[in-house]
């Protein structure tokens, strides 16, 4: 199915939609191709790094401009699930409003675990019976029977358009997997000797803190980005590139980061995870690396140094 007949299908489809497709195929743009036909839609994302990245281009509304957004003959209203009162929900729902999830899989992940409200969001859709097109680069088979499932007890049908699950549109063009210490040496090797662009995604805000103020010592041009931050991230990045962004998973979804050369993923995280860190790279087409732990060096490495690694790497 070409992009026009995908576009008209979800268009005229009474139906619910969830798109997975490889991460840089271009999700986005079509979302914005869709307006040509359903002239306007909500575009409801659960991470405010990709509200504000997607804002910043044409036809699209914040929830600020809700009202100019309801007089508008064309446009795209850009929130996150929570700005988003009952009432108005129900109304663009009787208008027959499409609403376009992105990074549909959190809706599910994040919903069931710590954000209860994108499971109410979703779930006020469904018994709406709103239009829902879902999308997604990366999701497992029990989020799938669990969409499956929901949508069935809504009288729902969800129809999947399958076109890529856990893939990439621009492959690593290499995959290397060594101790977190060999990885660390690494990062600082690169950023003495060369001007290579490199995302390194750590576990928690402690960490990124620490390793920003070590690459520093080293006079590293490096950026930190943690959860609930992403927003003054991306005004500083938008002002210059830095060489190095370290930073928590919050990055991981979604924001296109322009050129980098190196991602490095320095603690365990499931497939889909790290398909979606590494899926930071290569954005632009051209080749890049992903960087992971070697499960075996790094029980070996910690065996070894304990908790003095940086210590080690530093002093």
């Amino acid at each position: 199915m070409n992009k026009n007949a995908m576009r008209n299908y979800i268009n005229t489809s009474v139906c619910s939609h969830l798109l997975i497709a490889p991460i840089g195929l271009g999700k986005t743009s079509f979302v914005f191709s869709l307006l040509e036909v359903e002239r306007k839609l909500v575009f409801v994302a659960p991470l405010r790094s990709i509200v504000e990245e997607v804002l910043e281009r044409d036809f699209t509304f914040s929830i600020k401009d809700f009202d100019e957004f309801m007089k508008a003959k064309l446009g795209m209203l850009v929130v996150t699930p929570e700005a988003l009162l009952p009432y108005d929900t129900d109304y663009l729902c009787l208008k027959n409003t499409l609403f376009v999830l992105d990074e549909f899989h959190l809706f599910y992940e994040w919903g069931d675990t710590f954000r209860e409200k994108l499971r109410d969001f979703l779930e006020l859709l469904y018994s709406q019976s709103a239009r829902v097109l879902g999308l997604t680069a990366t999701i497992d088979q029990d989020h799938l029977c669990k969409i499956k499932l929901d949508a069935s007890l809504m009288n729902r049908e969800m129809d999947i358009i399958d076109l890529g699950n856990m893939s990439y549109k621009n492959c690593p063009s290499f995959e290397i997997r060594e101790s977190k210490r060999d990885l660390l040496l690494k990062i600082i090797r690169l950023g003495i000797l060369t001007r290579k662009r490199s995302v390194i995604f750590v576990r928690t805000r402690a960490e990124v803190d620490e390793l920003v103020l070590k690459l520093k010592k080293y006079s590293l041009d490096v950026i930190g980005c943690v959860g609930g931050e992403s927003s003054y991230f991306i005004k500083a990045y938008q002002r210059r590139e830095y060489q190095f962004i370290v930073c928590t998973k919050v990055l991981s979804h979604g924001v296109n980061l322009g050129a980098v050369d190196n991602v490095f993923v320095l603690y365990e995280v499931p497939a889909f995870e790290e398909v979606q860190m590494f899926g930071r790279g290569g954005r632009d087409g051209r080749e890049f690396a992903g960087h992971s732990l070697d499960s075996d060096k790094k029980q070996s490495m910690l065996a070894k140094l304990g908790l003095r690694v940086l210590e080690f790497l530093y002093e």
